[in-house]
This record gives C-alpha cells, sequence and structure tokens, in this order.
C-alpha cells in the first residue's frame, strides 16, 4: 500500500512539473539595437544607455571638456553611487553598469584620457589627473491620484577640477516610470 501512494504521489509531482514547464516562456537573447520588449519598473540597461548618453553629449555640447591649449584633460571617472531601492538585490552592480558605460562613453569621445585608477598604481610615469567625475543615481516612489505607482530615477553627475575644487560641469538626469497601482513594485 505504502509503495502505491508513494508511486501516486510521484506520478502526480511528474504530471504537475510537465504541465508546468509547458506554461513556461522560453528563454530568449535580448536584442539590444532592436529590443521591443515593454519598460521594466527598474533601472534596466536601455536607461543606463540613454542616461549616460544624455549626460555626456551635454558635457561634450557645452565644451566642458574643451582646453585652450588643444590638449587634453585626464579625467577620473568615480564609480556612481546607487542609492536606489535595488542596493540589497545587486549591491554594486546597478553601480557598475553605469560608471562602466561612462567610461566607454567618454573613452570613445576623443575628447580626454580616462584615468585608470586601478593600473595607475603600476605605472611607471604617474600622470595626476586634473578632474574627477562623481555622482549619484538616486530614486524615489510616488503614489498618484488615481492610486497608479510612479518611480523616478535620478543621474546627477559632477565634473570637478582637482586643483581647485571648481566644478566644471553638472547634470541631472530624469527617467521616469509609471505602472498600474495592481502591479506593485
Amino acid at each position: 500500500m505504502t509503495k502505491w501512494i508513494n508511486s501516486g504521489i510521484g506520478m502526480v509531482c511528474a504530471a504537475a512539473l510537465t504541465v508546468l514547464t509547458g506554461c513556461m516562456t522560453p528563454t530568449t537573447n535580448i536584442d539590444n539595437y532592436n529590443d521591443t520588449a515593454g519598460a521594466i519598473m527598474g533601472f534596466d540597461y536601455r536607461d543606463i544607455d540613454r542616461s549616460v548618453r544624455e549626460a555626456v553629449g551635454d558635457m561634450l555640447a557645452r565644451g566642458r571638456l574643451e582646453r585652450s591649449d588643444n590638449g587634453r584633460y585626464v579625467v577620473n571617472v568615480k564609480p556612481v553611487k546607487d542609492d536606489t531601492f535595488s542596493r540589497g538585490r545587486d549591491t554594486g552592480a546597478l553601480s557598475e553598469a553605469i560608471s562602466v558605460s561612462l567610461r566607454e562613453e567618454l573613452t570613445n569621445a576623443k575628447k580626454i584620457i580616462v584615468y585608470n585608477e586601478e593600473v595607475a598604481r603600476y605605472a611607471a610615469t604617474p600622470v595626476v589627473p586634473q578632474l574627477v567625475l562623481y555622482g549619484t543615481l538616486s530614486s524615489r516612489f510616488l503614489t498618484m491620484d488615481n492610486g497608479n505607482r510612479q518611480i523616478e530615477y535620478f543621474l546627477n553627475l559632477q565634473l570637478v577640477e582637482i586643483a581647485t575644487g571648481l566644478e566644471f560641469w553638472q547634470k541631472r538626469v530624469f527617467i521616469g516610470k509609471r505602472t498600474d497601482a495592481r502591479r506593485g513594485f
């Protein structure tokens, strides 16, 4: 009798597992050049790309990296502080992604030389950066009058001359998202 009950439970579990796995969405690759998926409430790769492009584009358009001697500044890009709700789940990952994206955009713009603090300590010829770029990603949650939810992200960046502490440039990039109250977040 016990064997029959155990085998019956096993068969029920196997059938349930078959039904559940048949209903699962298959894993797919993201085509980040043509992503047609909807927005998410979190700060995803599209938000990182958009906010960094907007900030660096503004910095370049305003001529903040132009030198009178036509040389290039050496800029130390500090890790962006993640001051959002995501800190507990993926501590450091969002900060790292934004910082790497900033370094990439600035390096590829060919207007500056990005200082690599990790490698510089081994350099035979020490170089001192003239500028430092640092910032914070913050967020806040709001409830709208109709009960729906809104989250506001702010990427705040500052470019400061190290020798004087003078601020050369600053930018606040806003990315906002809304969802139905029933979805929660």
